[in-house]
């Protein structure tokens, strides 16, 4: 095909890999080209030149490809949200109480944080490792939520790096990264 004879909105046979797919040309690409998505698979694809395109598609022909094949599982595409209409359709037990990925982090972080002044000083610095130690010789770690060595690091550098009034101060010393409260002034 020519580039003059390509229009937006239409259907192509491309070679996409190899093989020869129905492509519906959807926008022009910054890049030059244009950008399409495959019916075969639902994925966009770069079309770059016209010589990849080899003629219009039929509506009889998309809808004979897209009748046979299946809608791919990789696609990013999230299916369509399920509205739950009553209560005896809402989920029960272990999904009920799934709370999403992220939702308390500052929360937990806080509690870390307040938990980590109770055992530093002004005058003796601590590893990450020895504040973890000693959070669980007090039995403080459950008040925080079992942190991992990875959460109190991830808390600490967070409130230093993020709160100009931060209360803790970073010491490096021969590659050993220690923390300690910070005078009041």
């Amino acid at each position: 095909m020519k580039k003059n004879e390509v229009s937006i909105g239409k259907t192509y046979w491309a070679n996409v890999t190899g093989l020869r797919v129905p492509v519906r040309i959807e926008s022009a690409s910054p890049h030059g080209g244009w950008i399409g998505r495959s019916i075969k698979t639902g994925r966009e694809i770069r079309i770059k030149t016209a010589g990849r395109l080899h003629g219009e598609c039929d509506a009889d022909e998309v809808a004979d490809v897209s009748a046979k094949t299946r809608p791919n599982r990789r696609s990013r595409k999230k299916p369509p949200v399920k509205i739950v209409a009553s209560k005896a359709d809402r989920p029960k037990g272990r999904e009920a109480t799934k709370v999403p990925k992220g939702h308390d982090k500052a929360k937990q972080r806080q509690a870390i944080l307040d938990a980590i002044v109770k055992i530093l000083t002004t005058k003796k610095p601590m590893t990450v490792g020895e504040i973890h130690a000693a959070l669980a010789d007090k039995d403080l770690l459950a008040s925080c939520g079992e942190p991992t060595h990875g959460a109190i690091y991830y808390a600490l550098k967070f409130d230093i790096d993020q709160n100009k009034e931060t209360r803790f101060a970073r010491k490096a010393t021969s590659g050993v990264t220690s923390y300690l409260l910070r005078k009041k002034k």
